[in-house]
């Protein structure tokens, strides 16, 4: 705190970020998404999913933004983000509960199937 009871963090002051953990943390993340990618691979029956490589996967927060995106079909990467926040708007972060997968095929939400 400061004379005026204020704390650094609140004056804009930043902590010194560590580089070796951030690239840990990164590949970390990039690696969950590149499991999740690979699992979807192998325990797909439509021959569309593990050989075109049809879908993507990712990680995002409880907001709907991005955290990570595997490699995919790259035009399923843009509207990701954009039907994680619908459904989340559609039912409430408070009402979803650990384990909870949410299925679309809406296709105006610009993804044909999306398990959330």
């Amino acid at each position: 705190m400061n004379d005026t009871g204020a704390t650094d963090r609140s004056l804009g002051a930043r902590e010194k970020v560590d580089p070796f953990l951030v690239e840990i943390i990164r590949n970390g993340l990039i690696a969950a998404t590149e499991e999740m990618k690979i699992v979807l691979m192998r325990t797909a029956y439509n021959m569309i999913i593990y050989e075109a490589l049809d879908f993507t996967v990712g990680l995002f927060t409880a907001t709907g933004e991005t955290v990570s995106i595997g490699l995919g079909l790259p035009m399923f990467i843009r509207g990701m983000s954009d039907t994680v926040k619908a459904k989340l708007a559609h039912f409430g972060v408070a009402e979803l509960a650990p384990g909870d997968i949410l299925l679309t095929t809406m296709r105006i939400r610009r993804a044909v199937i999306s398990i959330i």
